[in-house]
């Protein structure tokens, strides 16, 4: 049980972070936005804007997916389960974690693959600065991965409640 109190730990550190990273990207998306309207106002080159903000939303979106999952803020649609005894509950929510875990782990597979294929075909995007396409594809496999331990985190705190109150909330 120790084992898995130091697993549950290190992996909510992990998605804790991610958590911090998608909210510093936010605030960099706002800065780089206000930058490039005041830029285009001033009739200052703003090339760079809209593929950099664009890049940094998406992987700000895969990086705080997990942070959500930690904070069991994901969009839910509950009409039915609330109508479940306690016991059903939890046997659904882990079935469909465990779905939810088989489907962005293929996610993580076929998306680390297709980075892959960018990094070795060398494919830059079609915007003016060419950037290696590699490079926010990648944010693609590690948000998905980082959402697959968010997953895992929340299946062993179905199991193995580590916090009060952590079942109950269900």
């Amino acid at each position: 049980m120790k084992g898995l109190v130091i697993v549950n730990n290190i992996i909510s550190k992990i998605l804790s972070l991610s958590g911090i990273l998608a909210g510093i990207m936010i605030v960099i998306i706002g800065f780089i936005v206000t930058w490039g309207s005041i830029a285009r106002y001033m009739l200052i080159s703003s090339l760079w804007v809209d593929p950099v903000s664009v890049y940094l939303f998406i992987a700000a979106s895969f990086l705080g997916t997990a942070y959500a999952m930690k904070l069991r803020e994901h969009v839910r649609v509950d009409i039915i389960i609330r109508l479940l005894p306690p016991k059903y509950k939890l046997s659904l929510d882990i079935g469909t974690s465990l779905l939810a875990l088989l489907f962005f782990s293929y996610l993580t597979w076929q998306s680390f693959l297709m980075t892959m294929n960018s990094f070795h075909e060398n494919i830059t995007d079609l915007s003016l600065l060419r950037i290696p396409l590699w490079i926010p594809q990648s944010f693609v496999p590690l948000g998905a991965l980082v959402l697959c331990l968010g997953i895992i985190w929340h299946i062993m705190n179905l199991c193995y409640p580590f916090e009060k109150n952590k079942v109950e909330n269900l």
